[in-house]
């Protein structure tokens, strides 16, 4: 069977995170193993491995004819991207959500991920980051901890489902999740998984991430209706996280996006990654935030994202100077 595999193999899998896939060729492929994450020919001990992975993603991207899909192997999950022809980039997806303690994000930026405040405002918090900084791994765990704490239902729109929030979290705390159908965009789903919110509460809407211009400019407007918007976004940091929001929605439609952005943003936290820790920086919104969004003044930021990493400081008892 395809999803079988030994021992030997599933703890191949967990030892390799990404991999450059060859369904025609599989000994041409190229992985990534830990740790130093450095692409490597394959082996010889690699090879049942790879053959297995290039039939099932063959079998998979045949049946759907889709570009991005997830490939389940034994107990592993790979989100796989299609290249070219025949070839697919693969990475290991997380099994289960660490919570933000138990992936060393500082406690100052966890407080402001998980505040109570934001499920009585709603709006929007974005987290940013390059490529492979654990972005989506942070958001998950975000959607996880809010729900396991303070109740509620969510919904994430992802291309393939990556993070592994289905189901109940806690006692009260429920989360869907929706997959971009072949044909369909993430605006359309955004649309759709609005009418499975139920009644007499705000929710949570998590988007894998802010890929579309239409859809940044939805979700600028959901943010000022109550619900909770959060999603990733690619970024070199907070302040260019808001350039390329505003950016997108404005080429997306929404000619108001300045003002629908100051008056829904909440947050922003941009992680990267050191010695494959989280190191984050923040922006909190505050009323000097909200008006130099609303006039254009995004570079300007630059100061309210030092002030606001003085802050986490100062509140954990550090000095603001280290």
């Amino acid at each position: 069977m395809l999803d079988t595999v030994d021992l030997s193999l599933e703890q191949m899998l967990g030892n390799i995170p990404d991999i450059r896939l060859d369904l025609k060729n599989p000994k041409d492929s190229v992985v990534f193993p830990l740790p130093e994450r450095k692409p490597s020919r394959t082996t010889a001990e690699m090879l049942p491995l790879l053959e297995l992975l290039a039939q099932k993603a063959e079998s998979v991207a045949n049946h759907f004819g889709s570009k991005s899909f997830s490939l389940c192997v034994g107990e592993s999950r790979y989100r796989a991207q299609r290249i070219r022809d025949g070839v697919y980039s693969l990475r290991l997806c997380m099994n289960e959500c660490l919570s933000l303690e138990d992936l060393e994000i500082a406690k100052g930026y966890r407080d402001k991920l998980l505040a109570p405040e934001l499920k009585r405002s709603g709006g929007l918090v974005l987290i940013s980051g390059l490529p492979g900084s654990g972005k989506t791994t942070t958001l998950a765990s975000t959607i996880s901890g809010r729900l396991k704490t303070l109740g509620g239902f969510g919904v994430t729109i992802e291309d393939p489902v990556e993070m592994p929030v289905a189901g109940f979290h806690g006692e009260s705390g429920y989360c869907e999740q929706m997959s971009i159908e072949p044909g369909e965009t993430f605006y359309d789903k955004i649309v759709n998984s609005l009418r499975c919110f139920p009644s007499g509460d705000t929710s949570i809407l998590a988007l894998g991430e802010i890929r579309e211009n239409d859809a940044a400019a939805e979700l600028l407007r959901i943010g000022i209706d109550g619900h909770l918007v959060m999603s990733t976004i690619h970024a070199k940091g907070p302040v260019e996280a808001i350039h390329r929001v505003l950016s997108m929605a404005s080429q997306g439609g929404e000619m108001s996006a300045r003002s629908l952005l100051a008056n829904s943003l909440k947050l922003v936290v941009h992680q990267s990654m050191l010695n494959n820790k989280p190191q984050l920086t923040a922006l909190d919104v505050t009323d000097s935030v909200r008006s130099k969004i609303y006039n254009g003044n995004i570079d300007g930021l630059k100061d309210e994202v030092a002030a606001t990493q003085i802050k986490i400081r100062t509140d954990q008892g550090y000095s603001p100077q280290r």
